[in-house]
């Protein structure tokens, strides 16, 4: 017969408990111990392995224990999470919740979910991902594609694999598409134009502005079309691959954009902008935009006049009267 293992209490799980008790839990203990002796016999048989943290040194698992204080069943209270180190014959205890608790924290990402996005917390997302509404799981995308989706890495892997699982609304929409046009995401921005249940709704614009009446008048020429607005994106950023699919799958070449910054203000068309952004700082043009070139697609603006763009909207800092 094997031995019994050795349960110990890591500080954090420590920690955790005492809270607890301060908070009216005080017969946390004695559910506990009711657990930890079961732990010592059988920590394999008593938990799940959780799937989530394969990569950590030791195996994780986690259990349920009652709660004696509020009469309430393993079922609808208590969760453990402990690992197992098979050659010391040892449980460590690491973390637990309540069940209400997690409850209260789907509420709160449903409600706040671009927020969360924002902070990259998918660990946390993971965790919930099936409880939460599908529109809340696209403005967690929304958050997390405006505050990550440069960086190439983890955030867009993980956009990939829970994108299919999301609904969005026009904002959210128009933030995850335009970030993924911006960041030069071709598979993913491919995967979002590939949905069939895009919000039709048009985007809502920034409205508001010390000098009002400029302010609204310029906002009413900028478009609201979904596909407009990511391609909106992709011009700014120069990402010649992004501009070219968006205008094959119907974006307008010729949508203005406007630069509002607190130093100027500056109005182009979509094509004007791609010329003025074949300048460098000095002004001087580093390939004529009407020259033939043996690799077009290096040419913002190429792709524009192929889709259309009239070089009669060419107007461009048209607030500082050049034209």
């Amino acid at each position: 017969m094997a031995s019994p293992v050795t349960v110990i209490e890591t500080p954090a799980f420590a920690a955790l408990v005492a809270d607890y008790v301060k908070d009216g839990h005080n017969k946390l203990r004695e559910d506990l111990n009711w657990l930890t002796g079961r732990l010592a016999e059988a920590p394999e048989v008593m938990g799940d392995h959780v799937p989530g943290l394969k990569k950590l040194p030791l195996p994780v698992f986690k259990t349920r224990c009652k709660d004696s204080c509020h009469q309430l069943a393993a079922s609808a209270a208590w969760r453990v999470y402990y690992a197992i180190h098979g050659e010391k014959r040892c449980v460590f205890l690491l973390f637990l919740h309540h069940k209400k608790d997690a409850e209260a924290i789907t509420a709160l990402l449903e409600q706040r979910a671009w927020t969360v996005g924002s902070l990259h917390l998918m660990p946390l997302a993971e965790r919930i991902w099936r409880r939460l509404y599908r529109v809340a799981r696209g403005n967690f995308l929304a958050g997390l594609a405006g505050a990550r989706l440069q960086d190439r890495g983890e955030a867009a892997d993980w956009m990939h694999a829970h994108l299919p699982d999301c609904d969005f609304e026009s904002a959210s929409a128009a933030e995850v598409g335009a970030c993924m046009a911006g960041a030069g995401q071709l598979d993913l921005l491919r995967a979002i134009l590939g949905r069939s249940d895009l919000p039709k709704k048009r985007v809502k614009r920034l409205t508001g502005s010390m000098h009002q009446h400029r302010f609204e008048r310029e906002i009413r020429q900028i478009s609201t079309r979904l596909l407009d607005v990511w391609l909106e994106a992709a011009i700014r950023s120069r990402r010649v691959g992004a501009v070219k699919l968006l205008l094959e799958r119907g974006a307008n070449p010729n949508i203005p954009c406007w630069l509002l910054e607190r130093s100027y203000n500056e109005s182009f068309g979509a094509l004007s902008f791609a010329i003025d952004n074949c300048r460098d700082v000095r002004g001087a043009e580093t390939i004529p935009w009407w020259m033939p070139c043996s690799k077009p697609e290096q040419i913002p603006q190429d792709c524009p006049v192929k889709a259309g763009a009239s070089r009669c909207s060419l107007r461009w800092k048209r607030e500082t009267g050049h034209s």
